[in-house]
């Protein structure tokens, strides 16, 4: 029973991601028919770390890197909507402490591909100046966590102290500014976790955080954007 569990769970997400690419196929394929659009690429750094009410403050941060394609469609002079694909890295380090004497160090280091769809608010003379903001749906592309744990000073087994599995699906709401400089944009963006990263019931809750900085080059675009400075590129 549990073999034919996992089988059917693991079909499930594949019908998933199958899905997911599907509609995005139509969607980048149906374009043309848009009178005002721009598709670029863009990349960039970023932080993250976990939040939460369950999360220890004895944490550090870790670097990674995102790099993706975008597009964007103009929907009056000031108002630009879009999507994009991501890769993303993320990560933490923390150490806990679940019972006197007992160390728990937790080293997480995850993947996406994330998918947010967006909305700019352009302002400026020229409209060079711009709001962000979105949700995205990311799938957890890999997980490598590295969990050790001492007892007054020697190495214990970690297993009931951390028997905890990821949810591959994660949602974020993000929100941030940039500018725009010719076909180059250049913006930083914090993307706050919007589910628990742990599978399961009576879990800690514990969200991603993501802050980035990336540059975006537009690749191709069909007629002057009003909201792309007002002219042609």
């Amino acid at each position: 029973h549990a073999f034919c569990i996992s089988v059917n769970l693991f079909k499930l997400e594949n019908m998933k991601i199958k899905i997911l690419f599907i509609g995005l196929f139509i969607f980048f394929g149906a374009i043309q028919s848009f009178a005002q659009y721009r598709i670029g690429v863009q990349a960039g750094a970023g932080v993250s770390n976990y939040v939460g009410k369950d999360f220890s403050d004895d944490n550090e941060p870790k670097f990674g890197m995102t790099a993706g394609f975008f597009y964007e469609r103009e929907i009056n002079l000031s108002l630009c909507l879009g999507t994009e694909i991501n890769y993303e890295q993320k990560g933490t380090f923390y150490n806990e402490y679940p019972h006197t004497g007992i160390a728990l160090a937790v080293d997480s280091r995850m993947t996406y591909l994330s998918i947010p769809v967006f909305t700019k608010v352009y302002f400026g003379k020229k409209a060079d100046f711009y709001l962000y903001a979105g949700v995205s749906a990311s799938y957890q592309l890999s997980m490598t966590d590295s969990v050790s744990a001492t007892g007054n000073g020697f190495e214990i087994g970690s297993e009931q102290y951390f028997p905890y599995t990821y949810k591959k699906w994660d949602a974020t709401l993000i929100g941030g500014l940039g500018f725009n400089i010719k076909k180059f944009s250049i913006d930083i963006r914090y993307h706050h976790g919007l589910i628990n990263i742990y599978e399961g019931n009576n879990v800690p809750v514990i969200r991603n955080s993501f802050i980035t900085a990336s540059i975006a080059r537009t690749l191709f675009q069909k007629y002057s954007l009003n909201c792309f400075n007002n002219k042609a590129y």
